[in-house]
């Protein structure tokens, strides 16, 4: 990479590195790399070493190393989230919605429909889901309405955190350990590319200079409007894929 991007200007977005490391002489495995990597803005070249390296990371994972993965981001979130004052905190909530709405949108989407059909008793335990994750984005739009500023956002939010941890619990002992006892290892890494489509569009914070990109849309909004901008994305992703 260094070859094709060593005179890069910084900071860029993945259209430009890519322009510029074929006018270097770059070849398709190289391009097709670049194109690969999760997130559209970088600032560094550093920057985009380490989202290769995500991006072989995720390669090598299947779908339930990246669940459970997320979980432990999600609870990282809520715990600086809870830490957090002022502007700070209002933009580490919105990281907590939009890292909740690519979790749960690719779940729904992908993983969901695929536990029904292969883990048995497959409905009910995710009916059970559906039914949690609809009660933690009710709650969700009901801190996004009170704001970071009220008395009482950080007691909802524990009340959230608890939740969400119960059903993070719930999914990994009943739905994530029986899709990797019951889906074959190739269907399992095929599933994680969902994962590595919502990441790739969603920078943990949209980049000041992306202006009214569709990038930053999809992540602006309520709660509400959020999660469904992203299930839209999944639900297209899930058909171009094939997967159900």
């Amino acid at each position: 990479m260094q070859r094709y991007l060593g005179d890069m200007d910084y900071p860029t977005d993945k259209q430009h590195l890519v322009e510029h490391a074929r006018e270097h002489g770059a070849g398709s495995d190289v391009v097709q790399t670049l194109q690969a990597m999760p997130g559209e803005r970088f600032n560094s070249q550093n920057d985009v070493s380490q989202a290769i390296g995500k991006q072989t990371q995720t390669q090598q994972q299947d779908v339930v190393d990246i669940l459970l993965n997320q979980h432990s981001e999600i609870k990282q979130l809520f715990a600086q989230v809870a830490a957090a004052r002022g502007r700070q905190k209002e933009e580490l909530f919105h990281d907590l919605v939009r890292l909740l709405a690519i979790h749960e949108g690719a779940e729904e989407q992908i993983v969901h429909p695929a536990a029904r059909s292969i883990i048995p008793n497959g409905d009910q335990i995710i009916d059970e889901r559906l039914h949690e994750e609809s009660d933690a984005k009710q709650a969700l739009s009901d801190l996004y309405d009170i704001g970071v500023e009220h008395p009482e956002f950080d007691r909802h939010l524990g009340v959230l955190h608890e939740s969400v941890s119960a059903h993070a619990a719930q999914e990994e002992r009943k739905e994530f350990a029986q899709l990797r006892q019951h889906a074959d290892a190739q269907r399992l890494r095929r599933m994680a590319s969902a994962f590595e489509a919502a990441q790739a569009l969603a920078p943990t914070r949209p980049h000041p200079a992306a202006g009214e990109s569709a990038i930053v849309n999809l992540f602006v909004g309520p709660p509400v409007a959020v999660f469904d901008k992203v299930r839209d994305v999944m639900r297209d992703w899930r058909k171009r894929a094939g997967e159900g």
